[in-house]
């Protein structure tokens, strides 16, 4: 299922049937777009009190609830996190240990929060970036700085194609099997006419300067499926996508 970024925005976060907030944003991994917190507002109006939910901790999801499998009083009394800030590897270490969530840091290249190949049918998207690799990290490696970046932080990046400016982020579409951040979506300015790009189509980001490179020149992607409000995104969808831009499909085993 794809939903919208922005959709979720405000969406109920319940446990057990008890309300406990609404979801903020995500933050998702800069090296391959999986997402690997929801970020939650649990407070009231005085307090504003945030919290960090990994994937691992969600049951079930539909258009307009997210269940959790965790209580109520877990996420309460769960280890304090400014999500204003940066969240650093030591932070998430402790809240993985708190809730015994598996670390995710040490997973394969491109594997979701949980585990599982997010691209089961290629082993590299063009355009990532590679990881450290497919064996154990270090204590060093483990200890950096996290890779995590938000949804809010990025909607409004410029998109630079290989010639010049076609647009900006507007939205993105994550693929709530797999947790990833499945597309970036482009708004062209033409129309309020918005574009569908993968992140495996980029050629890199400008965190300072909040711009993302993409791999095609302008008139290609102006001229790419178009993406409609609330529109459903399916297979037939996905294989009109892949063809226009000539791009090995992530569903089909190589």
């Amino acid at each position: 299922m794809f939903l919208s970024a922005r959709r979720m925005n405000g969406m109920p976060v319940e446990s057990k049937g008890e309300l406990i907030g609404k979801i903020e944003q995500f933050l998702f991994d800069d090296r391959n777009w999986a997402v690997r917190y929801i970020v939650t507002d649990v407070g009231n109006r005085l307090s504003g009190k945030r919290v960090l939910l990994s994937p691992a901790a969600v049951e079930k999801h539909f258009d307009e609830t997210l269940k959790i499998k965790i209580s109520k009083e877990q996420v309460m009394n769960s280890p304090d996190i400014d999500t204003a800030g940066p969240v650093t590897r030591r932070m998430e270490i402790e809240l993985h240990d708190y809730y015994s969530w598996p670390y995710y840091w040490v997973f394969p290249s491109f594997y979701n929060s949980l585990g599982g190949a997010m691209y089961p049918g290629l082993t590299s998207p063009s355009g990532f970036m590679p990881s450290s690799g497919e064996k154990v990290l270090d204590e060093r490696e483990i200890l950096r700085e996290s890779h995590l970046r938000s949804t809010r932080e990025m909607t409004g990046f410029m998109v630079q194609a290989i010639d010049e400016n076609v647009g900006k982020i507007d939205d993105f579409l994550i693929e709530t099997n797999e947790w990833v951040v499945r597309y970036i979506l482009v708004d062209t300015g033409t129309a309020h006419r918005r574009v569908i790009l993968s992140p495996g189509w980029t050629r890199g980001i400008d965190w300072e300067e909040r711009i993302v490179y993409a791999g095609h020149r302008r008139e290609i992607i102006q001229n790419g499926p178009a993406y409609y409000a609330e529109e459903e995104i399916d297979r037939d969808f996905e294989n009109r996508l892949y063809d226009y831009y000539q791009q090995p499909k992530y569903w089909i085993e190589e």
